[in-house]
């Protein structure tokens, strides 16, 4: 936009002195090709203050903000993209995707950890418990995953295929690599004596020497012997081995997805018209809070009509609720995905609520 680049100038000296602006401070773990990114007398160094300086001239007229690991993110599309494309791309992520909503002291966060440690006390029980005993909380390092889609702590090529992949399948995938990347880490993690070694650990996993790193390690406090064929899994952490745990546990992924992040399922595709990007608009919880105004007042409507002596007015009452309007599936995401989905799959908030006391009002008055 004109007025991005008229503020270009401006915003450049801020971002090269090293403001506290998202600008900076974005290469902790990040793969070593984005070293020519910090170099100040680097082209890419220029491209990349010049696309964030836009990105901030934008966010003061309406354009989406700029979120954690903004520079990162900005850094690894300039690797593909002229800043023009890299431009809109950043605008749609940002504006469009869940990392609008992964922001510290976010709700939608706060979900999001909460549907997390669910998922880690079945599937990684030991692992959850072990961080947890070294002051390790989910907050310190899933944030990091997911706000930099996991460049900030794998390789550049295993990285951008997880950037192809959420692409193709949506957030749910970001999720599935997260759990299967502790997976993999499992077996060091159990090994770490503090919080600065399990973070090093978690913030530079494809620096990790896996179960080959482990037999050079020290002998550790006596601990349950983990299976060999979990610690060989952990060998290294480069694409084939990532992509390959990820192969071998779909079951897994359809379990956190129904159990643990309440999704409607099955999960929209490309094939059927569109990707949910943001997991929050797909979940029960999300149509649950759109309809919390309205759930009250439908069970006082439901209320009067069980002190009615015929039953004529709870049969009217219940002929009502059955034709009121559903919440539609994909609320929130781009119109031509939602326009695709099934909206007669699901279940308006109302009538889920009102279920059980319609099953009973129906046994009263018509039992006896």
């Amino acid at each position: 936009p004109k007025v991005a680049a008229e503020n270009g100038a401006d915003a450049r000296p801020a971002a090269a002195a090293g403001s506290a602006s998202p600008v900076e401070r974005p290469w902790a773990g990040a793969p070593p090709e984005f070293n020519l990114f910090t170099n100040n007398a680097s082209p890419m160094h220029a491209k990349l203050v010049s696309l964030l300086a836009a990105l901030e001239a934008g966010a003061r007229i309406g354009a989406p903000p700029l979120r954690r690991h903004a520079a990162l993110l900005c850094a690894a599309l300039l690797l593909y993209l002229e800043p023009p494309s890299a431009h809109g791309c950043m605008c749609t992520l940002l504006g469009r995707h869940f990392l609008a909503h992964v922001e510290e002291g976010s709700p939608q966060l706060a979900w999001r950890l909460r549907a997390t440690r669910s998922c880690l006390k079945r599937e990684l029980p030991e692992t959850l418990e072990h961080l947890g005993s070294l002051g390790v909380g989910l907050d310190d390092f899933v944030c990091d995953w997911l706000s930099s889609l996991f460049l900030s702590t794998l390789a550049l090529d295993t990285a951008a295929r997880v950037w192809d992949c959420y692409l193709r399948d949506g957030e749910a995938l970001l999720w599935h690599v997260a759990v299967e990347l502790l997976r993999l880490l499992e077996p060091r993690l159990l090994q770490a004596f503090s919080r600065d070694e399990a973070l090093s650990l978690l913030h530079h996993a494809s620096e990790s020497g896996g179960a080959g790193a482990l037999a050079r390690r020290p002998a550790a406090a006596p601990r349950s012997c983990r299976p060999a064929s979990r610690t060989r899994r952990c060998r290294s952490l480069g694409e084939r081995q990532l992509f390959g745990a990820l192969a071998a546990s779909e079951g897994t992924a359809h379990e956190m997805l129904r159990l643990d992040f309440s999704q409607r399922l099955p999960m929209p595709t490309l094939a059927s018209g569109g990707v949910v990007f943001d997991l929050w608009t797909n979940s029960y919880e999300a149509e649950l809070g759109a309809g919390a105004a309205a759930a009250p007042r439908a069970y006082e409507r439901a209320a009067s009509g069980l002190r009615m002596a015929d039953g004529t007015r709870a049969r009217r009452l219940l002929s009502e609720e059955s034709s009121a309007p559903e919440v539609p599936p994909l609320a929130g995401l781009s119109s031509d995905a939602s326009a695709s989905s099934s909206a007669g799959a699901h279940v308006s908030p109302s009538k889920r609520l009102l279920r059980p006391l319609e099953t009973w009002i129906r046994g009263v008055w018509e039992g006896g």
